[in-house]
């Protein structure tokens, strides 16, 4: 889509020609709220409540304990399982549904390691913070001398993954940025070096086609409330390859896991199948819940809602770029499409309050410390529409300035905001002790601090300075009648206005030269508007050319 077609009713008529249009109807959704949260929680289908209340008032209710049989309670586990290993790209009999994601986690990475003789095991230092307390917890419990390597990238990913690994454990798509991890490559390069990889499905499970099978995954884990819409705190699920479920054992051997449950024998005898990784009796009105959402998804080719997916997130970052240029975000996902899942993320220093404010006017993503807004897009029920209106209010927030007010000036964690708690703790310290010196202590930190920021920012004035001058240099106008700085409207020539909102620091420098760019632009329309073609070069932008609507300065510019 051109972007200077990018309007309100331009993405009415993508989301008519939607073959997921219809989806949407079979959710509960609020009026009034935008829901981009779908890769936190998933939204309600409306076959659940009707699901649920059949469990409950017919099958308990009524039939009682005999729906253990009558009703399948006892294969639910695994009935559940095998749908889902049609969503991720498994054998029928390689995937159970049971417990919460971490336990889970802690289940195979233990089987792992008995079959490995390792003692090193790779993760990401950004991988989410369950995973590697499970990690070091396992370490802990064992007490075998396993040690936890953190790398910090793909590339050092791949470096790291050498022969004395035993087991690689990855999120196949970051909770805080999006970004997708080569499942084949890694899982290849793991195998080369004899290691077993456990891949955490949390964020990509339902959201895009999986080949667990086709990449010769070992194990893997997953939840069911994000893209399964099973509501929250829905059983989690776990894959372990055909080939191993003979060879492992799982530290929680539970009663259910039992190859002969009911004989209640005194010593355990694992299940000769995967159900050995099932502990205690499952939770039957929870996997009811989630065996809608599992139902609901079987329903829809996967790869299309790869493809909407896709779309959505190139359509939200095209309009950030657009609308919101000026206001500091930065890109925390990858920008090539195919390198991140079903999310995008931005960071900026105001991200909680700017989230809450967000809220507050119905648009639901969500915001991961220190300065990550994450919007989400499930593709069932997320339309084109709501990705333009989402950015017109965040634009809103930006321009009114609405998320500096009270009510949103909160940390990540519901706190004070930091200065004044800072204040606060001090006075309050100072009181106590009968003196102001905690006070007067936090005074001279805070005034060390002002003078270190004014002096960057007489930095960033400097260097706005020659910014203004190569801008006003390096505008080439076809046809225009004036080519001169001195023809350069106020805005663009006075560095104090051409900085815009972007005095935070020197670091935001790149934003400044954005900021300065686009008003170059405009500076153009009002000095040639017979020209269709127009250049800027500045500072470390790269050259940009475009065609030029003079009625819509809506440039798609990335």
């Amino acid at each position: 889509m051109s972007s200077h077609l990018i309007t309100q009713h331009a993405c009415k008529e993508l989301d008519a020609l939607d073959p997921l249009a219809s989806f949407r109807s079979q959710f509960e959704l609020p009026e009034h709220i935008i829901y981009l949260d779908g890769n936190s929680l998933g939204a309600l289908p409306k076959a659940t409540a009707p699901r649920i209340s059949q469990v409950v008032q017919e099958e308990w209710g009524r039939d009682l304990i005999s729906s253990w049989n009558k009703h399948g309670w006892w294969q639910a586990q695994q009935r559940v399982g095998r749908k889902i290993s049609r969503i991720i790209g498994a054998a029928a009999d390689e995937v159970l549904v049971a417990d919460s994601t971490s336990i889970n986690l802690f289940k195979v990475v233990a089987a792992a390691l008995d079959l490995h003789p390792g003692k090193i095991l790779v993760s990401e230092r950004a991988n989410f913070p369950t995973d590697l307390y499970m990690l070091e917890g396992l370490i802990r419990h064992l007490g075998r001398g396993h040690q936890l390597r953190l790398v910090d990238s793909p590339e050092e990913l791949l470096t790291a993954i050498d022969g004395d690994v035993a087991v690689v454990v990855l999120t196949h798509v970051s909770y805080r940025t999006g970004r997708m991890l080569d499942m084949a490559a890694i899982t290849a390069r793991a195998h080369a070096r004899g290691a077993l990889v456990v891949w955490d499905l949390a964020h990509s499970a339902g959201a895009m086609p999986l080949q667990l099978s086709r990449y010769d995954v070992d194990f893997a884990v997953g939840c069911g409330y994000k893209f399964l819409n099973g509501g929250p705190g829905a059983p989690a699920f776990l894959y372990v390859a055909k080939r191993l479920q003979e060879r492992v054992q799982q530290p929680l051997s539970g009663w259910f896991g039992h190859a002969r449950p009911f004989a209640f024998e005194p010593s355990f005898d694992p299940a000769p199948s995967i159900q050995r990784f099932q502990c205690g009796t499952p939770p039957i009105i929870s996997l009811a819940a989630l065996e809608v959402g599992v139902d609901l998804m079987l329903t829809v080719p996967l790869s299309t809602v790869r493809e909407k997916s896709v779309e959505l997130g190139r359509l939200f970052r095209r309009l950030v770029d657009l609308e919101c240029f000026e206001w500091d975000f930065q890109l925390a996902s990858p920008g090539d499409v195919a390198e991140r899942g079903s999310q995008i993320c931005f960071t900026h220093t105001e991200g909680y309050s700017i989230m809450q404010a967000l809220i507050k006017l119905g648009v639901v993503g969500d915001f991961r410390a220190p300065d990550i807004l994450r919007f989400g897009f499930a593709p069932l029920y997320v339309r084109h529409v709501d990705v333009w209106d989402a950015v017109q209010k965040l634009k809103l927030v930006m321009q009114e300035r609405l998320w500096d007010r009270a009510e949103y000036r909160r940390s990540a964690l519901g706190e004070e905001d930091g200065l004044a708690k800072r204040l606060t703790n001090a006075y309050s310290g100072s009181k106590k002790k009968k003196n102001n010196s905690g006070l007067a202590e936090e005074v001279k930190r805070l005034q060390r601090h002002a003078a270190e920021t004014e002096a960057q920012l007489k930095q960033v004035e400097e260097e706005l300075e020659s910014l203004r001058a190569s801008t006003a240099s390096t505008i080439k106008l076809p046809g225009a009648k004036s080519k001169e700085p001195s023809a350069i409207p106020s805005e663009v020539a006075d560095p104090e206005r051409a900085k815009g909102g972007h005095r935070k620091a020197a670091s935001k420098f790149k934003n400044v030269i954005r900021a300065a760019a686009t008003k170059a632009w405009a500076a153009t329309r009002l000095l040639s508007r017979k020209s269709s073609t127009f250049e800027v070069t500045v500072g470390a932008l790269e050259r940009i050319k475009e065609p030029m609507d003079w009625e819509n300065l809506k440039i798609d510019w990335f």
